[in-house]
């Protein structure tokens, strides 16, 4: 006989408008104690909905094997978008490195919109947003990428799986956000942003890869293949340099010395309004 039970039930805030809602149920025999941490792993599925200004963009089920450090991970994930919700001086340093990154985009040396640093972090917002969700990303492809080198052991094959399929779902729900909310609203003055430009076109190439990653990795939790580490280092190899490149141009797009080249103080304002 088999009993759930709900070990958590939370809601991570990423920014003013997109919150994850987390279900975590615990499967276990009713009569069994819970095994120690040490090495111990249960059952868990695991319902994930991503909203964007209370409307569901992406809800996704799973049921995983995972062990206590991968539970100790998702406990680091909330604390760590607390963290960054709090917005300390760091937001400023990064709309700084931004900005000096972006001094070659501007057309006759700094724009005389950005005066000061209160300028700098008004205009860079969008920068600094993007950039943390950039950060999460490349930590996660990171851990990815270092599961599948040359004799690598670590995480299990399990966990290797189902930390490729939390990546696909983390980029999937990203990029949805970004073509349904960001990129109209900035395409309205900004070129790059619209369809047939960078943005858009840099998101299909990512995309070409990233299917056949989830695909892959799908089969693979589910039993139909056995996973070879570095069939999955080869499709992410595939895609990788578009990715890096886009989030990197993707950036520099959206750093203070060029917002100010499109958007009035008023503008820009109602733009925050809208995405930050």
């Amino acid at each position: 006989m088999q009993a759930t039970l709900r070990i958590c039930h939370g809601k991570i805030r990423w920014s003013r408008d997109v919150d994850q809602i987390l279900h975590l149920d615990l499967d276990l025999i009713p009569t069994l104690a819970l095994p120690p941490l040490s090495g111990a792993s249960h059952d868990i599925t695991i319902r994930s909905e991503v909203t964007f200004k209370g409307k569901v963009l992406r809800q996704q089920g799973y049921f995983a094997n995972m062990p206590w450090w991968y539970r100790l991970s998702l406990l680091s994930l909330i604390v760590l978008s607390i963290a960054v919700l709090l917005r300390t001086s760091a937001i400023l340093e990064i709309a700084e490195s931004v900005s000096s990154e972006n001094g070659s985009n501007a057309t006759n040396g700094e724009s005389p919109t950005v005066r000061s640093a209160e300028d700098l972090e008004f205009y860079g917002r969008l920068a600094v947003d993007m950039t943390w969700y950039h950060t999460h990303i490349k930590k996660t492809w990171d851990k990815l990428y270092r599961g599948t080198e040359p004799g690598a052991t670590e995480p299990t094959d399990r966990n290797l799986v189902g930390l490729g399929l939390s990546f696909c779902n983390q980029l999937q729900t990203h990029h949805d956000i970004e073509e349904m909310y960001w990129f109209p609203k900035l395409g309205e003055k900004m070129e790059e942003f619209r369809p047939g430009h960078f943005a858009s076109e840099q998101h299909k190439e990512i995309h070409t890869g990233l299917d056949v990653l989830r695909s892959h990795l799908n089969e693979c939790w589910s039993g139909l293949r056995t996973l070879d580490r570095r069939v999955v280092r080869s499709i992410l190899d595939s895609f990788g340099g578009v990715l890096w490149q886009h989030m990197t141009e993707e950036v520099q797009e959206l750093g203070a010395e060029n917002m100010a080249k499109y958007w009035t103080r008023e503008e820009m304002s109602h733009l925050l309004n809208t995405l930050a």
